[in-house]
């Protein structure tokens, strides 16, 4: 609608609940890109930015350490920062890990099916490095976090409209998978 200021506002609120929100910026420096919008439009990509920026601010003041949340991982054991395969390989320790690379196959289809239509490339801006971002992660990260990429679902919600008959059934079933699994 034009108001790249409110959006990019949005997305900082977005950011101070979860930070790879920031990654919500490529969605909006899409649509600018696509409209050919003036620079005032474009200060509405700062936002979300200079929001992302007081968290290792914050974590420098009181723990002295800006990348405090990150070192964090280390106090986790060996599945801190697991890899994949790794994660495979170790899955005795946490069979849990055996699972999650299912959970990602539905976000995956979204992410595709979010590239091929050019007009939900905005959405797949976000989807795209969000989801990579996510896998890279590691292990523990692939099935929690890629439930996270919101953009990547939005394709089944559109599949979903022209049945309305398996909406019910289908989100009964996979609210039911999340609580067993997650």
């Amino acid at each position: 609608r034009g108001r790249h200021l409110g959006a990019g506002a949005a997305f900082a609120a977005g950011v101070l609940s979860r930070a790879p929100a920031t990654l919500g910026w490529l969605g909006l420096a899409a649509v600018q890109l696509r409209d050919r919008t003036g620079w005032r439009a474009r200060l509405g990509l700062g936002i979300p930015i200079a929001v992302a920026a007081l968290w290792p601010l914050y974590t420098w003041i009181h723990f002295g350490d800006p990348l405090a949340w990150m070192h964090a991982r280390k106090a986790w054991g060996w599945h801190g920062n697991v890899s994949i395969p790794y994660g495979l390989w170790r899955w005795r320790d946490s069979r849990m890990l055996l699972v999650y690379p299912f959970f990602a196959l539905l976000p995956a289809a979204g992410v595709i099916a979010l590239c091929r239509r050019r007009r939900w490339w905005p959405l797949a801006a976000i989807a795209l490095p969000t989801f990579a971002l996510f896998c890279a992660i590691g292990a523990y990260g692939f099935g929690s976090y890629t439930a996270s990429v919101w953009p990547a679902f939005l394709p089944l919600g559109v599949w979903l409209a022209k049945r309305p008959s398996l909406e019910t059934p289908l989100l009964v079933a996979l609210a039911l998978f999340q609580g067993f699994f997650l």
